[in-house]
């Protein structure tokens, strides 16, 4: 089984545009059962592909911390 992890950082139009070609040309070549993604996993980006691969969310570390804090406090 051939896994694969990518990471989104989508900050504006360029960068967007080569991470979606670089994506399709990625699963089209490598042809992986399942990617990981670390980051935004967009729809509009991911839903494509859903019937060539299986494409699992994962949360950073970061992103977990800072949803179990309220106002700057720890919940």
């Amino acid at each position: 089984m051939k896994l694969f992890f990518c990471q989104i950082a989508v900050r504006h139009l360029k960068i967007e545009t080569n991470y979606i070609q670089g994506l399709e040309k990625f699963i089209r070549r490598l042809k992986p059962k399942l990617v990981f993604v670390h980051g935004g996993m967009f729809a509009d980006v991911f839903d494509p592909y859903k019937d060539v691969t299986e494409s699992i969310h994962y949360e950073s570390h970061t992103v977990k911390v800072f949803s179990e804090v309220e106002n700057g406090h720890r919940i």
